[in-house]
């Protein structure tokens, strides 16, 4: 069973990581995805690779390509773009999803930019109830 099956199967319908069986795409190129994107609402993740990867921010908000536009533009000349490039996926959701998604997955993964908020970022209670939720297929925790 591939590793995106058996994702899938752990998931109610709909909540799959975007993009589905393609490469995850460089967070400065998302041109192809960007009507996809914009005007939906829920979860995204940004990692970096390279040397030593890491992740970098877990945000939401209720149109994923104006927050990960406001994402690209704040990391434009980040070190970490040369090093490996920054990579994004997202999950659309209901925004009632958000915070507990988004706590979960940050306090497990402690991404290097926790504490940024991009301009477009959803604001909410840190104190939310942490939910556990899968990663995007084929990454890991680090």
């Amino acid at each position: 069973m591939s590793l995106l099956a058996r994702f899938a199967k752990t998931k109610t319908p709909g909540d799959l990581w975007q993009p589905v069986d393609q490469a995850y795409p460089s967070l400065f190129d998302l041109k192809t995805h960007t009507l996809g994107l914009t005007g939906k609402g829920g979860v995204y993740a940004l990692w970096h690779l390279g040397v030593r990867p890491q992740w970098l921010h877990i945000g939401a908000g209720p149109s994923l390509g104006v927050c990960l536009a406001s994402a690209a533009a704040a990391l434009v000349a980040s070190p970490w773009r040369g090093n490996g490039g920054l990579y994004a996926a997202w999950v659309f959701m209901d925004s009632a999803r958000w915070p507990g998604i988004v706590q979960g997955l940050r306090s497990r993964l402690a991404p290097a930019l926790q504490d940024v908020a991009f301009p477009e970022d959803a604001v909410w209670d840190p104190a939310a109830a942490h939910v556990v939720f899968p990663l995007p297929p084929g990454t890991t925790e680090r």
